[in-house]
This record gives structure tokens, sequence and C-alpha cells, in this order.
């Protein structure tokens, strides 16, 4: 279980990076007239569908916690130990850490994404602002 944590936390970033680099995409070219306007009309459809449907990412990591929680379970029986009030703890521990990183991570997404394109606005109007001045 150990091994998820680090990798949500990785696959967590390269999400936002890809935020990042498709509000880069709605500013400089979609904004400016150019390109096909994907992004904008995708950023359009996640303001009309709301949820994590069209989010594969937290569901997955949700199943393969359950599978690693299973092999967690089935190495305790196998293994004859007697069972401990730690052995109920610790994957409690785990599962509320999971859904608080998994709220949280549903939460910013939207609001991050917001965030890059007011930040990339700027850049793009300084850009203009700078070319017309000289």
């Amino acid at each position: 279980m150990l091994i998820i944590i680090p990798i949500l936390f990785i696959i967590i970033s390269q999400r936002r990076d890809i935020r990042r680099f498709a509000s880069y995409i709605q500013v400089f070219f979609e904004e400016s007239g150019c390109g096909l306007n994907w992004e904008t009309a995708h950023d359009k459809w996640t303001d009309v569908k709301t949820g994590e449907g069209h989010d594969s990412v937290p569901w997955a990591y949700w199943a393969l916690f359950i599978v690693c929680l299973a092999f967690y379970c089935i190495s305790l029986y196998l293994s004859k130990v007697s069972f401990e009030f730690l052995h109920i703890i610790i994957p409690i521990v785990f599962i509320i850490f999971m859904i608080y990183v998994h709220v949280t991570y549903a939460r910013s997404k939207h609001t991050y994404y917001r965030e890059c394109l007011t930040s990339w606005r700027t850049i793009y109007r300084d850009l203009i602002a700078k070319q017309d001045s000289s």
C-alpha cells in the first residue's frame, strides 16, 4: 500500500501539468484566433458535466487501493499471525488519507485550471503590451 501513495502524487502532479499546458494552449492559440478551440470546448463541457466521470485517475487509484487492501488481508490470513488492533488501524489510516487526497484533488483540479488560465492571460497581455510598445 505504501507504493501507491507516492505514485498517486506523481500522477496528480502529471495531471496538473496537463492542465497547465492545456490552459496555455487555450490562451495563446485558441483565444488569439488560432487552433481548433478544442480546449475551449472541453473547458465548457467540463463546466456542464461536473463530477469525476471524465477523469479516470481517482477511480483507478481506488481500484488499485482495494486490490492492495485485499492482498493485505490475504497476507494476514496466510501468515497466521494473531489478530491485532493495528491490523485494523493501519488500513483505516490509509483509507482516510485516500479519501482526503481524492476530495482535495477533485475540488482543486477545476480551480487550478482557472488559476492557470488567469496567469497565462496576464502573461499574454504583458507580451502583447511589450510588443505594442516596441
